[in-house]
């Protein structure tokens, strides 16, 4: 960022996460907070990614590492059909802010993986039963804030021109490329929890479940 660091700019990513409106913002800027967003985003799903792997130092640093690169790449599968659908569309809505609401609204769920980090790590060193359960709980629940994040971010910055639910469709395409993404780098980066999970195999592992 422009003369900064993302750690002084942290108090902007928060406000930008939590659909605090920032006033008109340049394209730079747009793509400043964005990619800061995004930056601290993998920061901070590092932690999450530590504390499940946590197990053994190991897996605790190949998780930090590997955790961050599954959210880092799943969302970026995801930006260029969302951007497509976005113009086809036709819909008065700048790609860049679309970009920006995506960004802050993965900064906001991976702020709640870190929020969920200490708990997740302290039930997989005492409890054999809970300790993974709760590690899939925790990104579910960072999932669907996540989304719900996205959402409200993007009708925030909407103009008159522009109605919520004509972003219904890239919103919607972009969570479910997203998602669809993400099930199958988590299989490419197991193991990534202590136990095997249903994940491990991608989608093969969920339909034959």
């Amino acid at each position: 960022m422009k003369n900064t660091t993302i750690l002084s700019q942290l108090p902007v990513l928060l406000n930008l996460a939590s659909g605090k409106p920032q006033g008109t913002l340049s394209a730079s800027r747009s793509l400043q907070l964005a990619l800061g967003s995004l930056l601290a985003s993998l920061f901070l799903v590092a932690i999450w990614g530590a504390a499940a792997g946590s197990h053994s130092l190991q897996l605790a640093a190949a998780s930090a590492l590997k955790v961050p690169l599954i959210v880092l790449l799943s969302t970026l599968s995801a930006m260029p059909v969302t951007l497509l659908v976005l113009k086809l569309s036709g819909i008065s809505y700048s790609g860049r802010n679309l970009f920006l609401s995506i960004c802050s609204g993965v900064m906001g769920g991976s702020l709640i993986l870190a929020a969920l980090s200490p708990i997740v790590g302290v039930y997989y060193h005492t409890s054999v039963l809970i300790g993974s359960r709760l590690a899939v709980l925790s990104a579910f629940v960072a999932i669907v804030g996540s989304g719900i994040l996205i959402v409200r971010n993007a009708s925030r910055m909407r103009t008159d021109k522009t109605t919520s639910k004509s972003l219904a469709l890239p919103l919607g395409v972009f969570v479910v490329v997203a998602l669809a993404a993400m099930l199958q780098f988590v299989a490419l980066a197991s193991p990534v929890l202590p136990n095997a999970s249903s994940f491990d195999a991608g989608i093969d592992g969920i339909l034959q479940r």
